[in-house]
């Protein structure tokens, strides 16, 4: 399509979408749109181009984000990635190309509209990985392999796997983030992220029935009756993530337990 505005789809992966920010930087003129994955329905006025997965590209951009720029560019580059808006690889390249300009000073560019919104999503992906480090639960099965999923709004299940190899190293677990369907696998010896689709998951132990009521037990008794706020309740444990937290849902639901 000669004349036509460009844009690029990587594979989804984070090394990919890095790739697709190099190559984005080296274009005359640079890409419009940068997809993430292939779009529902494409533009028919966009010449699109897929962007194979370069991990020497990636690593040397990544390099540069932080020798150049700081560290704390680069977890907000990340945070683009994981939060999945349909316009981050654009914003992306905008934010780099600012970035370049202005040097280790872009952190302190908060004049600066683009600098803003980046940071306020960087502030939403940081702290649901906060929030779920303490509200995911998990449910023994059958062969001592625990098991824990959540419906994240961000792509955070490889963060999360780190603080629980650290937390939790002696036993083998997984993490399954539902949205996605992919997940964190550890064996205590490695964490192998990979979908969730073909798994077969053993049924729960029956120990996990009796843990899953004391639980539900402690926590509807340990509350004080004139200090229950649903109000902050809501707000420091955000509703759209107690469908998966064993304190609460009610025990009907419950087909085993979670912990």
């Amino acid at each position: 399509m000669i004349g036509a505005s460009r844009a690029l789809i990587c594979d989804g992966t984070f090394d990919g979408f890095l790739s697709a920010q190099f190559d984005a930087h080296i274009m005359k003129p640079p890409p419009v749109v940068i997809c993430c994955s292939e779009p529902i329905a494409r533009d028919m006025t966009l010449e699109y181009t897929f962007v194979a997965t370069d991990q020497a590209k990636a690593r040397r951009l990544l390099r540069g984000i932080h020798d150049k720029l700081s560290s704390e560019t680069g977890w907000r580059v990340e945070c683009l990635w994981r939060c999945e808006y349909p316009g981050a690889g654009r914003m992306c390249f905008d934010y780099l190309q600012l970035g370049w300009r202005l040097g280790r000073a872009l952190d302190m560019a908060v004049q600066e509209p683009l600098v803003m919104d980046v940071e306020l999503i960087s502030r939403r992906v940081g702290k649901e990985v906060h929030l779920m480090r303490g509200m995911l639960r998990f449910s023994l099965k059958e062969g001592g392999v625990y098991y824990a999923e959540f419906v994240p709004d961000n792509h955070i299940v490889d963060v999360l796997a780190e603080h629980f190899v650290a937390r939790m190293s002696d036993v083998p677990w997984i993490i399954h983030d539902v949205r996605r369907n992919v997940c964190a696998l550890y064996d205590t010896r490695g964490v192998v992220l990979r979908d969730f689709h073909d798994l077969t998951l053993p049924p729960d132990t029956e120990e996990e029935g009796v843990v899953a009521a004391l639980w539900r037990t402690y926590h509807r008794t340990v509350a004080i009756a004139s200090r229950v706020n649903p109000k902050l309740q809501a707000q420091m444990m955000p509703r759209r993530y107690w469908k998966h937290m064993t304190e609460m849902r009610p025990p009907a639901r419950d087909g085993g337990g979670q912990r």
